[in-house]
């Protein structure tokens, strides 16, 4: 199994193709708890939306309901490689919740 190294500005983040991530649902909704209104993931997700149209994989189990269709930047689940699915795999059978969107 090979893992790609880079050797330059951005290091391996310059070609890992995590182009677009979100944080998760409760850290929003924390940030909005410590004092920021219009933070909780209700009010920041139609932002989301509105800057993406998504192309569901078939593969991928994507929660539609979470992504736009119209926005500016077109955004797709990455093919998995098996470097990265032996990682998840470690995650998840050390107690993690996994969830494929």
């Amino acid at each position: 199994m090979s893992a790609l190294r880079a050797r330059y500005l951005g290091g391996c983040s310059a070609i890992n193709g995590t182009l677009i991530i979100r944080g998760a649902k409760a850290d929003y909704d924390r940030i909005a708890t410590l004092g920021n209104p219009g933070w909780s993931w209700e009010d920041i997700l139609p932002y989301f939306k509105a800057s993406e149209t998504f192309h569901p994989a078939e593969w991928h189990q994507s929660d539609l309901t979470v992504h736009g269709t119209s926005g500016p930047l077109h955004t797709a689940p990455h093919d998995p490689v098996p470097i990265s699915e032996k990682v998840l795999d470690s995650f998840i059978d050390s107690g993690f919740e996994y969830k494929p969107d």
